[in-house]
């Protein structure tokens, strides 16, 4: 593993843990009530999956794979938002497969130093 790939898996397990951290303990009810929360978590899988993007394709086949569509949906810039994500999915998402990535980019990370 090279150092960039490095680079790019501390950037997914940061990011994995922020989202974690700000929205795995709600419900998806308290989730789905503060449509504010949508922005930064799609934000932070939008992020996420440029580096996944970058990785190559032994890493991406060893980290969990996502419906990067469904959980991000696609940006319009005339209304200013996303659309055609899935909410539920999203909240699925940060809830149940992040701590599966971190568990995973954090293994990548150990064998890779």
């Amino acid at each position: 593993m090279n150092v960039a790939e490095l680079s790019l898996l501390h950037d997914i397990d940061r990011l994995a843990k922020k989202l974690s951290d700000e929205f795995g303990s709600l419900s998806y009810e308290k989730f789905l009530v503060n449509t504010g929360n949508f922005e930064p978590a799609i934000l932070g899988f939008m992020i996420m999956k440029e580096a996944w993007a970058s990785l190559s394709a032994t890493m991406q086949q060893e980290l969990l794979p996502m419906d990067w569509h469904a959980i991000t949906g696609t940006w319009s810039p005339q209304k200013r938002c996303h659309m055609g994500f899935d909410p539920l999915r999203l909240w699925e998402t940060i809830v149940h497969k992040l701590p599966e990535v971190r568990k995973m980019t954090q293994e990548a990370l150990k064998r890779g130093r």
